[in-house]
């Protein structure tokens, strides 16, 4: 019974570190998902300026 009791206390360690390395996880993906998006939309604004001023200089 006490070697039960000590491998379920490891098995528990063991999942909370799988728990905050998930969230981890989790949270750098939605930081490189943030980036991705605002460097994306930086992106397309400098497009769109882009063609704004290649279409005013062929008027």
């Amino acid at each position: 019974m006490i070697v039960a009791q000590g491998l379920l206390e490891v098995a528990k360690a063991d999942l909370d570190k799988v728990k905050v390395s998930m969230e981890k996880c989790r949270e750098q993906r939605s930081e490189i998902d943030r980036k991705r998006r605002k460097l994306i939309d930086s992106y397309q604004s400098k497009q769109k300026s882009l063609v704004g001023k290649s279409s005013d200089q062929n008027e």
